[in-house]
């Protein structure tokens, strides 16, 4: 009953600590990646949605379960990881008293003691503030699961080791299952059969000859998984072909030396360190942008930290025999930090990574702890030390949950996510990564600007600029918030100014093209928006929003029957959608093909019975046909199903006039000018009624607001002159003016 209690328990901490965040809007690749690929989840198959990261199916097919279960929820998301995070908790609690009863541990302090250590460092776990990154950051369930299969692989291996598991062989291959799943989550796993074997020599005592033989099944089954890795693409619509490419890639794009890279990566091991050790008293926000070490003295600081390195693997091996468990987490927490750390140098720092080498950090407090008891045991204060022990553990706790906590309020806005790791920026002139640098600048740029604050998002996409000056993504981005306030040459020059430089990445030629297709939209340059549309696509063809973009563009240059392919196209890569099929279903009525729009309304409906849009249109087709029971009915549903769509009440009240209801049409057409008091169509139909009941005052009135909104059309200043001339005739030839 031990282990159901002590997972409820790290459940309930892990729920209790990341409540004010779990209902926080999906942030950065978690957005990027799977809420704007929701077309996938919802109309394509596994296989799709696997192929958004094929490199790690595991997780893939979670999201997409999730997806099944709540849509894109981003509170079921979360729930998810909060599970998944607490049987991480609970593999901490089970993995650690394994290991307290190896050769090389046991007996060392008793076993109420060895539970109650067990207890507070899988507590630790859950609640330390490293946690809320694998948590609320969703696409990150992939270093969440990497970690949690990571131990259960170890737990599995140390359970068939000391004999907890009886079928020792069962044992093994439910460890390499496990051990599989983890790097099929993400690759930063593989070093885990490395892990084992300083298990064996450390814990288990076992001499070089005979760890030959667990030696090479570990790296017969690594290779395996490797051989596996490089035939798998990662994302089908770039080049990014197998493994070893991938990884090319990333230095190329980082522009460092492999000597840079390790001395940077010297610092950040002391910078996850202090995270781990003293999160209170850190700053670790989503996206940092690192200073580079270029050299052992420059900055200053890489020199201490490549000592220091080489003093944590002093230290594991000096105390290989004295104490084994505490050099085991110093090698757990270098071996399980190395693999991304160096692989993927495009990104040199990220908080998240820590998440799985804190247990090799809390394994080495574990033992320390067990050192204070036995030399305290000695000396006749054990007890004293116990509680002192206790105490600083508690504390420690419950300062990381407040943390925790605190970062977790963060996450509610996405604005303040942004706006906390643009104040950890270093300064403008630092050597620092540039990318990081004008990411996290835009990003909070292009969410003031969706806030409608362009003026204030500028000057971070200015400043972004200025560290990079040919970076694309600034220069469109600056260009969206300068004509967002109204300079529209100086946003048509950043525009053009970015469609000059290079390009590495599609993906941000992509957003130049299609970002400078909707200036161009709202410049009333139709036809040229339609021409960057259709390049931008001809690069990534499955971004269904942009395409039917392209399609209203092409409806508005009066190109229906190309609207009609375009939508075509958008039903293609979205069967099953109902917006795809209302698309298609308005083009083909507006070339005319009113029996196929017919069909297609009815399919969206079929898909959505309270598609309002649909049953709106599908009553106008009825109405021009003469079926106005018909048209009446659709009207009603389309109501009832978006109370404050104008334009159903007034084609409602148009059918109710044809049907000689003219009350009906009266209530029909006031309740369109409530919901849109700017209707002229609505304010000239209703006048006709009114004039036609002799009501000329309000009649006068409503064609008067017609006339003022539309002062173009004949229509209505004839309606309001008549009805004018009636009013007058009303007052009599004493009371004109």
């Amino acid at each position: 009953m031990r282990a159901p209690l002590v997972f409820l328990l790290c459940l309930g901490a892990c729920l209790l600590l990341n409540m004010p965040g779990l209902s926080g809007p999906m942030v950065f690749d978690s957005q990027a990646l799977i809420q704007a690929n929701e077309d996938r989840f919802a109309y394509g198959s596994i296989r799709d949605v696997v192929g958004l990261c094929p490199m790690r199916p595991v997780v893939m097919l979670s999201f997409y379960l999730d997806y099944l279960v709540a849509g894109m929820n981003p509170l079921w998301f979360r729930l998810v990881n909060v599970v998944v995070y607490a049987a991480g908790g609970l593999a901490v609690f089970l993995l650690v008293s394994a290991l307290l009863v190896t050769p090389a541990t046991e007996p060392k302090i008793s076993a109420r003691e060895r539970t109650a250590l067990a207890l507070c460092t899988a507590v630790a776990f859950v609640t330390h503030p490293l946690q809320y990154q694998v948590v609320l950051y969703v696409w990150q369930r992939m270093a969440l699961f990497a970690c949690v299969f990571s131990l259960l692989s170890l737990l599995l291996y140390f359970c068939a080791r000391i004999g907890v598991i009886r079928n020792s062989r069962l044992g093994y291959m439910a460890c390499g299952l496990s051990f599989v799943m983890a790097v099929f989550s993400k690759e930063n796993a593989v070093l885990l059969p490395v892990v084992v074997l300083a298990a064996e020599v450390l814990l288990f005592r076992m001499d070089l000859r005979r760890l030959l033989k667990p030696a090479a099944i570990g790296a017969c089954v690594t290779g395996v998984v490797l051989i596996t890795l490089l035939t798998v693409e990662r994302l089908p619509e770039t080049e990014e072909a197998g493994l070893f490419k991938l990884l090319a890639m990333h230095y190329r794009a980082s522009g460092l030396s492999p000597l840079e890279i390790v001395l940077t990566q010297c610092r950040m091991l002391f910078c996850y360190l202090g995270i781990i050790l003293a999160p209170f008293a850190a700053t670790f926000p989503l996206v940092e942008s690192v200073v580079i070490s270029r050299s052992l003295v420059n900055p200053w600081t890489t020199l201490p930290a490549v000592c220091g390195v080489a003093g944590l693997v002093g230290i594991s091996i000096a105390t290989a025999r004295s104490r084994p468990l505490l050099s085991f987490g110093l090698v757990f927490f270098l071996v399980t930090l190395v693999p991304e750390s160096v692989a993927i140098p495009v990104h040199l720092f990220f908080a998240y990574r820590a998440v799985l080498p804190m247990v090799g950090v809390l394994l080495v407090l574990g033992d320390l702890s067990i050192a204070a008891l036995t030399w305290a045991d000695e000396h006749g204060f054990r007890r004293a030390v116990g509680m002192g022990l206790a105490a600083a553990a508690i504390l420690w706790i419950a300062g990381n949950s407040a943390v925790t906590m605190t970062r977790a309020t963060i996450w509610k806005d996405p604005l303040a996510i942004w706006a906390e790791a643009a104040e950890a920026l270093p300064p403008a002139e630092a050597d620092s990564q540039k990318l990081h640098y004008g990411l996290v600048l835009n990003e909070l740029g292009a969410i003031l600007r969706e806030r409608g604050r362009a003026r204030e998002a500028i000057p971070y996409h200015e400043k972004a600029l200025r560290s990079a000056p040919a970076d694309a993504r600034s220069l469109f981005l600056l260009a969206d918030a300068e004509a967002a306030e109204g300079d529209s040459a100086r946003a048509d020059q950043l525009f053009r100014r970015a469609l000059s430089g290079k390009f590495t990445d599609p993906t941000a030629r992509f957003g130049v093209l299609v970002h400078y297709g909707a200036f161009l939209e709202k410049q009333g340059d139709l036809a040229q928006a339609v021409d960057y549309y259709r390049q931008a696509l001809d690069l990534n063809p499955r971004v269904v929003a942009w395409r039917n973009r392209m399609c209203l563009a092409l409806v508005k240059v009066g190109e229906h029957e190309k609207s009609v392919d375009c939508f075509r196209k958008a039903l293609a890569i979205q069967p099953g959608s109902t917006e795809a099929y209302y698309n298609l279903a308005a083009a083909l009525q507006g070339v005319g093909r009113v029996d196929d729009a017919v069909t297609h309304y009815e399919k969206s409906l079929v898909l959505n019975p309270r598609y309002a849009a649909a049953h709106n249109n599908l009553g106008r087709i009825e109405e021009s046909r003469g079926n106005l029971r018909k048209a009446i009915e659709h009207y009603q549903q389309a109501i009832r199903s978006a109370p404050t769509l104008a334009e159903a009440y007034y084609n409602l009240g148009n059918a109710r006039m044809a049907s000689d209801m003219p009350e009906e049409a009266i209530v029909a057409y006031r309740r369109a000018l409530e919901i849109r008091v700017d209707y002229p169509e609505a304010h000239n139909n209703l006048a006709v009624l009114l004039e036609e009941q002799g009501h000329i005052r309000q009649a006068a009135w409503h064609y008067r607001k017609a006339h003022e909104l539309v002062p173009g059309s004949d229509m209505f200043k004839e309606n309001f002159r008549r009805a004018q001339e009636k009013l007058d005739d009303q007052k009599g030839p004493g009371m004109r003016q």
